[in-house]
C-alpha cells in the first residue's frame, strides 16, 4: 500500500486520485468493518474500531502529504528516490523480509496439521509475526520516506556511532536513541517467541504480547515523526536562509577531531554488570539453588562482553588509582564469582568438578595479564587508529556481537516456551548449543580486535589478504589457522542446525562443541602471537617495505591445495553412488543427493582456478575429475537401480533417467571449458578479482548455507532414528533443492565476472528499467522465470524441518522452480556469449532493442536475487 501512494507521485488527475482512495478504503476501513460483523459486539471491539478507523484516517494524510513532498522532488533526486528508495528498499528488501517472517508460521501450522493439533498452538508464532512484521513495516516506510529529505541534512540527524560512544547527545539524537532503543528491545521479545509452537499459557502472557507488540510499534513511530518534523522544519529554515550556511558546517563536521576515549557510562555498565553476575553466584552458594546457576551460565556471554567494553574503552587512563579499579573490578568479578561457585560445589559434595574452578581462576588471571598488555599497546595508538578501533572493533563489534548471541538464546527461550520446563534434556542440550556458538563469537569478536590493536600501516602484515590465501604464499602456521576457521564454520553450523532439531544427540553437540572451542582458541592464540611477533620485528626495524605491497600482487592462478581440496569433495559424491550401485543401500543415495549441490559448486570452481593452464598434463587432470564425478556417478546410479527395479518400484524409470543425463553432463563440461576460455581473457587485475573474490569467496560464502541445509536435514533423519520412514522427505527435498537454487546462482555470477567490465554493465539490469518495466525482451524473460525459481524457494523453506509424510506438491514445485532457474540461467549464459562474440565497439555489441545508457544503478542477476532479500543463503 505504502508503494503504491508513492509509485506516481505526480499524477494529480480525478482518476488516479479516485483509485488511490478506493484501494486505501477496501485496505483500511472495509477490512475494519469486516472485522466487527464478524465478531460480538461488545463496547471494546467497537471502541477499538472506532481508534484504529482513526489512525488510518491520519496515516492517509501522512501518505498524501509525502507523496506531495515526493512529487516535489528535482528530476534527478525523483528517480533515484522510485529506484533505489521505492523498488529496491521497499518493494525488494522490505517485501523480501515480511515474507521470510512467514515462514515459522507456515511451519508451524504443517507441524500442526501433521500432529492433528489445534491452530491454537501456532498463536504465539502468529502473534510474534505479527508485531515484528509491524516493526519490520514502519522501518521500511520511514527509511523510504527519508529519501525526501536532501542527503545533506538526513546525515547531519542520524546519529553516528562516534555520539553513542561518546554519549555526546542532544536532545533530538537522545530522543531517537531512546525511541530505537525501545523499539529494539521489544523487538527482541518478540524474536523469543518467534518460531515458538503452543498457546498462551493465560491471558496475562497474551496481553503482555500484544502490549510488547504496541509499545515497539508506538516508540518506532514517534521517533520517526519526531525525527521528520524536526528534519522538515530544518528544510524550511535552510531555504529561507540560502545553503551557505550549510556548507560551512559540513566543513566544520570533516574536522571533528578523533576519540580517544568512551564515555564514562559504558564502564560504569560494565561494573553493573559483572557485579550483578557475581551477586547472582553468591546467591547460588548461598542457597544451593540450581536456578541460580542456570542464570548465571546464561548471562555469562553477556557479562563477558560488558566486561571486555568497560576494560579497553578507556585505554589510555594509566593513573595508578585507575588501574587500582580496574583490578578491583576484575577480582570482583572473577575471583568472588570462582570462590562462591567453589563453595557451592564443595557444600554439594561435587569435589571433582569444584577442581575446575580452580583452573578457571588461573585461566581468567592469565588472560587478565595479558589483557592489560593488550590495553597498554592498545593505547600507544595514533589518534585516528585509536577512534577507529573504539568505534568499529569495541563499540559496533560488541554490539554485532551481542544481537548474536541474543538471537542464538531467543532459540533456548523458544525450546522453554514449547517445553514449559527450563530442565528438560532438549532444552539443556539446546543451552550448550547456545552457548558453545556464543563462545565462538566471543573469542571471534576478541580476534578482530587483536587484529585491529596495531597502526593502520603495519595491518598488511597481520591481516591474511585473500590474494594470499589464493597463492597460499603464506607460513605452515597460517594455514593451520585457516583449516583451523573452517573446521569453526562447519562445527558452528553443525550446532546450529541442531538447536532446531526435535531429538538432540548430546554426545554430537560436545563433540562439535569442544571441538569448535579448542579451534577458534587456537586461531585466537595464533593471532595474538602475529600481532606480537609483528610489532618485535617492526620495533627493529627489519622489515623490508616492499612486503607491504605483497599481498597487492595480482592473482593469476590460486594453489594447487584448493584445486585437490575440490578434487576430493567431488570424489565424495562418487564414492557414495559407487556404494550405493554395490550395496543396493538407499542410505548413501540420499546422502548423495543431499552432498549433490554442494560438489557440483566445489566442481566448478576447480575448473576455473588456473584458468591459463593449458599444458596435456592439467587438461588430463581436469578430464578425470570430469569423468570421476559426472560418468562413474551417474553409471553407479543407474546399476543401482536396474538391479533395484521391480515391476512396482518404478526404479526402471530413475535408472534411465540417470543414463541420460549423461549428456546434460557433457554440456556442462563444455559450458566450464568456456568459461575457463573467457577467464583467461580477462586482464591481470579483473583475473585477480575474478579467482579472489568471485570464485574463492562467493563460493565459500554460498557453501555455508548448503551446509546448513544438509546438516538440517540430517538432524531430521537423527531425529526421527531412520533414513527410510519417509518422515524427512520434505526437509531433504526442500535441502536439495534449495541448495541447488544457492549453487546455480553462484555459478552465473562467475560465468558474469569471467567476462569484461564493459560487457558485464552492458547486460546488467537496471534500477530504473525495472520500475519502468523498459526492458529487453531476454529480461523479461529472466525476470518471469526468477519469479518463479523465488516463489518456489519460498515454499520449500516454509516446508524445510517439517516431519511427516511428503508433502504432495513438493517435488512439483522444487522441480519447477530448478527447471525455471536453469532456463533463466541459460538465457543469461547466451546473451553473455552473443555479446561477446560481437566483438569490440559499440557497433559489435549485441542489438538491445530500446535500451538507452541510464543513470540507474546495474546490478546482475544473481546480485538481484541477493539485493531482494530473496536470495535463500540470505534468508538464512
Amino acid at each position: 500500500m505504502s508503494i503504491s501512494f508513492a509509485l506516481k507521485p505526480r499524477r494529480e488527475d480525478t482518476q488516479y486520485k479516485i483509485f488511490l482512495y478506493a484501494q486505501y478504503t477496501i485496505f483500511a476501513f472495509v477490512t475494519e468493518v469486516l472485522g466487527v460483523v464478524g465478531r460480538e459486539k461488545t463496547p471494546m471491539v467497537i471502541l477499538r474500531a472506532c481508534a484504529q478507523a482513526l489512525v488510518w484516517w491520519f496515516m492517509l494524510y501522512i501518505a498524501m502529504k509525502a507523496r506531495e513532498r515526493i512529487a516535489n522532488l528535482p528530476d534527478s533526486e525523483l528517480s533515484h528516490f522510485l529506484t533505489n528508495g521505492m523498488m529496491k528498499g521497499g518493494l525488494l528488501i522490505g517485501l523480501g523480509q515480511l515474507i521470510f517472517l512467514t515462514f515459522a508460521s507456515i511451519q508451524c501450522k504443517a507441524n500442526a496439521a501433521v500432529a492433528n493439533k489445534d491452530w491454537r498452538e501456532c498463536n504465539r508464532t502468529l502473534a510474534s509475526q505479527t508485531g515484528l512484521a509491524a516493526l519490520v513495516t514502519m522501518f521500511v516506510v520511514v527509511k523510504v520516506l527519508s529519501g525526501i529529505v536532501p542527503k545533506k541534512i538526513l546525515d547531519k540527524h542520524i546519529v553516528s556511532l562516534k555520539k553513542v560512544v561518546t554519549m555526546e547527545l542532544n536532545l533530538n539524537e537522545s530522543v531517537q536513541c531512546v525511541g530505537l532503543s525501545i523499539a529494539g528491545f521489544c523487538a527482541l521479545y518478540l524474536l523469543g517467541h518467534y518460531g515458538a509452537e503452543g498457546d498462551f499459557y493465560n491471558e496475562v502472557e497474551k496481553w503482555t504480547i500484544w502490549s510488547v507488540i504496541f509499545s515497539g510499534c508506538s516508540c518506532l513511530l514517534g521517533t520517526s515523526v519526531w525525527k521528520l518534523v524536526v528534519m522538515m522544519s530544518e528544510m524550511k529554515q535552510r531555504r529561507m536562509e540560502g545553503e551557505e550556511e550549510e556548507e560551512e558546517e559540513e566543513e566544520n563536521n570533516e574536522n571533528e577531531p578523533a576519540l580517544t576515549e568512551a564515555s564514562q557510562f559504558w564502564f560504569v555498565g560494565g561494573i553493573v554488570a559483572t557485579t550483578l553476575h557475581s551477586m547472582n553466584d553468591i546467591a547460588t552458594a548461598i542457597t544451593l539453588d540450581e536456578y541460580y546457576e542456570t542464570i548465571s551460565t546464561i548471562t555469562l556471554p553477556f557479562v563477558l562482553l560488558a566486561y571486555g567494553g568497560s576494560f579497553f574503552c578507556q585505554p589510555r587512563r594509566r593513573s595508578p588509582r585507575y588501574m587500582n579499579v580496574l583490578r578491583l573490578h576484575f577480582g570482583s568479578f572473577c575471583w568472588v564469582g570462582e570462590l562462591a561457585m567453589l563453595i557451592f560445589r564443595l557444600r554439594r559434595g561435587e569435589n571433582a568438578t569444584a577442581i575446575s574452578h580452580f583452573v578457571r581462576v588461573g585461566v581468567w588471571t592469565y588472560l587478565f595479564h595479558r589483557g592489560l598488555k593488550q590495553r597498554a599497546l592498545v593505547g600507544r595508538l595514533p589518534d585516528e587508529d585509536l577512534s577507529y578501533f573504539l568505534v568499529n572493533a569495541l563499540f559496533k563489534g560488541s554490539l554485532q556481537t551481542l544481537f548474536s548471541i541474543l538471537f542464538l538464546s531467543f532459540r533456548t527461550t523458544k525450546c522453554i516456551l514449547e517445553e514449559g520446563d527450563i530442565y528438560s534434556e532438549d532444552c539443556t542440550t539446546t543451552s550448550y548449543c547456545s552457548m558453545f556458538l556464543s563462545a565462538y563469537l566471543i573469542l571471534w569478536w576478541f580476534t578482530k580486535m587483536l587484529a585491529m590493536s596495531v597502526r593502520r600501516e603495519w595491518r598488511n602484515e597481520v591481516n591474511l589478504s585473500i590474494e594470499k590465501i589464493a597463492r597460499m604464499d603464506m607460513s605452515f602456521r597460517r594455514v593451520i589457522e585457516c583449516f583451523l576457521t573452517f573446521v569453526t564454520g562447519v562445527c558452528g553450523i553443525l550446532l546450529f542446525s541442531m538447536m532446531s532439531s526435535d531429538r538432540k544427540d548430546r554426545h554430537a553437540v560436545y563433540g562439535a562443541g569442544v571441538t569448535g572451542l579448542v579451534a577458534v582458541v587456537l586461531i585466537t592464540l595464533s593471532e595474538n602471537l602475529t600481532v606480537r611477533k609483528a610489532l618485535k620485528q617492526k620495533q627493529k626495524q627489519k622489515y623490508n617495505v616492499e612486503k607491504k605491497i605483497g599481498s597487492e600482487i595480482p592473482v593469476s592462478e590460486c594453489s594447487w591445495v584448493f584445486s585437490i581440496t575440490c578434487f576430493l569433495l567431488t570424489s565424495i559424491y562418487t564414492v557414495l553412488c559407487f556404494i550405493f550401485g554395490y550395496t543396493l543401500n538407499n542410505t548413501y543415495w540420499l546422502l548423495a543427493c543431499l552432498v549433490l549441490p554442494i560438489v557440483a559448486m566445489t566442481y566448478t570452481m576447480a575448473f576455473v582456478l588456473k584458468p591459463k593452464r593449458r599444458d596435456w598434463k592439467y587438461m588430463s587432470f581436469l578430464t578425470f575429475h570430469f569423468f570421476t564425478f559426472a560418468i562413474v556417478s551417474e553409471f553407479s546410479t543407474a546399476v543401482g537401480d536396474f538391479r533395484l527395479q521391480t515391476p512396482e518400484n518404478g526404479l526402471l524409470w530413475h535408472a534411465w533417467f540417470s543414463v541420460l543425463r549423461i549428456p546434460v553432463w557433457l554440456i556442462a563440461f563444455r559450458l566450464t571449458l568456456k568459461l575457463r576460455e573467457q577467464a583467461a581473457q580477462l586482464a591481470e587485475k579483473e583475473l585477480s578479482e575474478f579467482l579472489c573474490q568471485s570464485v574463492l569467496v562467493k563460493g565459500t560464502v554460498a557453501m555455508g548455507p548448503m551446509l546448513f541445509f544438509s546438516f538440517e536435514a540430517l538432524s531430521c533423519f537423527v531425529s526421527q532414528d531412520s533414513f527410510t520412514n519417509g518422515q524427512c522427505n520434505n526437509t531433504s527435498k526442500a535441502a536439495v533443492y534449495l541448495s541447488a537454487y544457492i549453487a546455480i546462482t553462484t555459478m552465473l555470477s562467475m560465468a558474469r565476472k569471467s567476462l569484461s567490465e564493459r560487457i558485464q554493465k552492458k547486460t546488467a539490469w537496471k534500477l530504473d528499467e525495472i520500475a519502468t518495466l523498459d526492458l529487453p525482451w531476454w529480461q523479461q524473460l529472466q525476470g518471469g522465470l526468477l519469479l518463479v525459481t523465488t516463489m518456489s524457494s519460498l515454499y520449500l523453506l516454509g516446508v524445510l524441518g517439517v516431519e511427516s509424510e511428503e508433502h504432495t506438491y513438493i517435488s512439483v514445485v522444487g522441480g519447477l522452480g530448478l527447471m525455471a532457474l536453469l532456463v533463466a540461467t541459460g538465457i543469461g549464459i547466451v546473451v553473455l556469449l552473443r555479446t561477446k562474440e560481437g566483438g569490440g565497439g559499440e557497433e559489435g555489441d549485441m542489438e538491445m532493442e530500446g535500451r538507452e545508457e541510464r543513470g540507474g544503478r546495474a546490478f546482475t542477476t544473481s546480485e538481484m536475487l541477493e539485493d531482494g532479500g530473496f536470495s535463500v543463503g540470505a534468508l538464512v
